[in-house]
């Protein structure tokens, strides 16, 4: 799906139907032909995500706008988002409907958009053949330009220069008070490096809370962050910038911080429950939490049908969260999160060796 949503150098943007011949493909053709296009095969010759989108998937952000652009653009969303929320993900499957419709059928209908995968490929085709619309080039997310600056050499004579390329990995621009606030507790708690065995951390080695396992995980999905193999290495600026990337930015925590009246121990004890056990189980919790206290029910068909917890603090979980604020239930939920938390350790293997887990839970209980 994201793959027909490239920039203006990629795809050609026009309000009016793009010509069939001027794409490259054979309007005698039903369906949409493998032809054309930048690649000879009906497509523009690369994957426009990063990674997939979708039920389950890895939802990146920009991946998620691209997609929703696409939609959008063909009148199958109201408006491009990067939330992966129920409505997009719907979305993804209504436009593999489109495509089936296009294409004479074949199309899996399971709301899910890869890199390269088959409903790339066929949007990519509806593209190329005029018969779907790429995104207007006003919708592409913004790319901050290099910019120059000015440097003194040591002759004293000053030279234009570019400024020092941004690392490879995602930084932590400091500008984010709730953040700071999240960050400056978890090096409280988090130590250096420690290395013990799997029986009592089977995560692997650990510096400052990133355990190998994590690292692994990160370096899998984002090979151009070019992260050091062992945890051993990592410097405080990569540990700061895994910690805001995928802590903090990626489970919305900057939105949720954002909704008027949150109180920063809740927001603490979310970002903590996702450093231990991750970011989606933490979700669960929260709206698990919610739903106990408010009576709603925040769970989503999967792509079986079955209703589950996706762990998404997304707009239907934030309202939530803005109900039980007005209903001042925000420590009844605050102090279940510590609850499950606390049954969830205490099932784990490696519990029996320690025990210190449970006091760093209790720690976020508001008395």
């Amino acid at each position: 799906m994201g793959g027909t949503t490239g920039g203006p150098k990629d795809l050609p943007n026009s309000e009016t139907p793009i010509e069939t011949t001027a794409a490259g493909a054979d309007a005698a053709v039903p369906g949409l032909p493998g032809r054309g296009g930048t690649d000879g095969f009906g497509g523009f010759g690369r994957s426009f995500l990063t990674e997939g989108v979708g039920r389950g998937q890895a939802n990146q952000p920009e991946d998620v706008f691209r997609a929703a652009s696409f939609l959008a653009e063909n009148g199958i969303l109201p408006a491009p988002t990067r939330d992966a929320d129920e409505g997009f993900l719907h979305g993804i499957a209504k436009g593999q409907e489109r495509l089936n419709d296009l294409s004479g059928g074949g199309l899996r209908v399971d709301g899910i958009a890869k890199p390269w995968g088959p409903t790339e490929v066929l949007s990519q085709r509806a593209v190329s053949s005029g018969k779907m619309k790429p995104p207007r080039p006003d919708t592409e997310p913004n790319i901050r330009p290099e910019t120059e600056t000015l440097s003194i050499t040591q002759s004293g004579i000053p030279q234009g220069a570019r400024s020092k390329p941004a690392p490879a990995w995602p930084i932590n621009d400091g500008k984010n008070a709730a953040f700071n606030d999240l960050l400056a507790h978890t090096k409280q708690l988090e130590g250096g490096y420690v290395n013990r065995s799997a029986t009592v951390d089977p995560g692997g080695p650990t510096m400052k809370g990133v355990s190998q396992k994590t690292l692994d995980g990160i370096r899998a999905r984002h090979p151009h962050w070019k992260l050091p193999k062992d945890t051993k290495h990592l410097t405080d600026e990569q540990i700061d910038g895994i910690y805001r990337h995928d802590y903090f930015d990626l489970p919305k925590l900057d939105k949720m911080a954002a909704i008027p009246g949150m109180d920063p121990r809740l927001l603490r004890h979310v970002y903590d429950a996702g450093v231990l056990h991750s970011p989606a189980r933490a979700g669960r919790w929260l709206q698990q939490a919610l739903d106990k206290y408010l009576g709603t029910d925040l769970r989503s068909k999967d792509q079986n049908g079955a209703l589950r917890y996706d762990g998404n603090i997304g707009p239907q979980t934030r309202s939530a969260l803005a109900v039980a604020i007005k209903r001042s239930k925000l420590k009844d939920v605050n102090n279940e999160i510590a609850r499950t938390r606390e049954a969830f350790m205490r099932g784990l293997p490696a519990f029996p060796a320690n025990p210190g887990w449970i006091t760093r839970a209790k720690s976020f209980s508001i008395p």
